[in-house]
């Protein structure tokens, strides 16, 4: 198992007990532990790579995938995840640059407030 994935899932659990046994908050409950028949799920959180309709998990190696969309950047993490039906699904985060939007010069910003009902970026004010 990769370090990196054994980390993430100890936060969770960790952040649970000091929220049981640190805070003592109202909301704070005593951890549920899951049966292994219920859903499962692991993180990798680095070392993925996807060529085609393939991708490499660390530990576990290439493997066939259905993507329902294309992988736009640079992946952050992948998420295994095991149902109660023994069927498999593979989530991608990926981080994607936002495109910067075209300005015709024709824009204006509206701001709404308590003492002028609008004030528009070009200086007019509607009260």
């Amino acid at each position: 198992m990769h370090v990196y994935s054994l980390q993430g899932f100890t936060s969770p659990i960790q952040l649970s007990w000091e929220k049981l046994c640190l805070v003592k908050s109202s909301t704070a409950k005593f951890p549920k532990f899951k049966k292994k028949r219920n859903k499962q799920s692991v993180r990798f959180p680095q070392g993925v790579k996807v060529e085609g309709d393939f991708a490499y998990l660390p530990k576990i190696g290439w493997g066939r995938v259905n993507f329902h969309r294309p992988i736009e950047d640079k992946i952050k993490s992948v998420t295994v995840s095991k149902t109660k039906t023994e069927k498999y699904f593979i989530s991608f985060v990926c981080e994607v640059k936002d495109p910067k939007p075209e300005y015709k010069g024709s824009e204006i910003g509206i701001d709404v407030g308590l003492k002028t009902f609008e004030v528009t970026s070009d200086g007019k004010s509607v009260l």
